[in-house]
């Protein structure tokens, strides 16, 4: 989703792409490497475009990961910007829409794969503190420059071609990863 820079609820796939910063620029590289290929090559392709995957195995250095660590040590949880949405998505369902979008027989398109429903950030970091138990505080640093503003990614392609449905709310996912976490 880092490909689209700065967006609001609804971005549809064929939407306008501004990355702000290297991440969604090699992304947006990467995507127009795979087109390039696959004209050159005569090969078929699917773009998958996830957003804000976690779950049990994620890297420590991600949003939620990081919520959670210092919310399990009772740590005040810093937000970049508290008002600002991300469109989290458990690792079972992103895995699931990739799955489907790899074998699909519809080829040649992007697909915006996630749960569909963005969430602030000060709402992610107040849940985690409530399924953990925290005393943590929550503190809003305001804005970084390299960290576009997002919402709600439209899934309704995937649902439509591919069949794809999220099956796990955050809740149930956060549930999932704090108690895989705490073992």
């Amino acid at each position: 989703s880092m490909i689209y820079g700065h967006f609001k609820d609804g971005r549809k796939e064929g939407s306008k792409t501004k990355p702000i910063n290297i991440y969604g620029e090699a992304k947006l590289a990467g995507e127009r490497l795979t087109k390039l290929f696959s004209k050159k090559e005569g090969l078929n392709y699917s773009i998958v475009r996830p957003s804000g995957v976690y779950g049990p195995g994620d890297m420590p250095d991600r949003v939620v990961s990081k919520f959670f660590e210092r919310a399990m040590k009772n740590e005040t949880l810093t937000v970049h910007n508290g008002k600002n949405k991300i469109d989290f998505t458990y690792r079972d369902d992103a895995a699931n829409g990739i799955i489907k979008a790899a074998f699909s027989q519809v080829a040649n398109v992007s697909f915006n794969i996630t749960n569909g429903k963005a969430i602030t950030l000060e709402e992610l970091a107040g849940k985690i503190i409530e399924i953990t138990n925290s005393e943590s505080d929550i503190e809003d640093i305001g804005s970084h420059p390299l960290y576009p503003m997002r919402g709600t990614l439209d899934i309704g392609r995937a649902k439509d071609l591919l069949g794809y449905e999220p099956e796990i709310s955050l809740e149930e996912g956060l549930k999932s990863y704090y108690e895989w976490l705490k073992n």
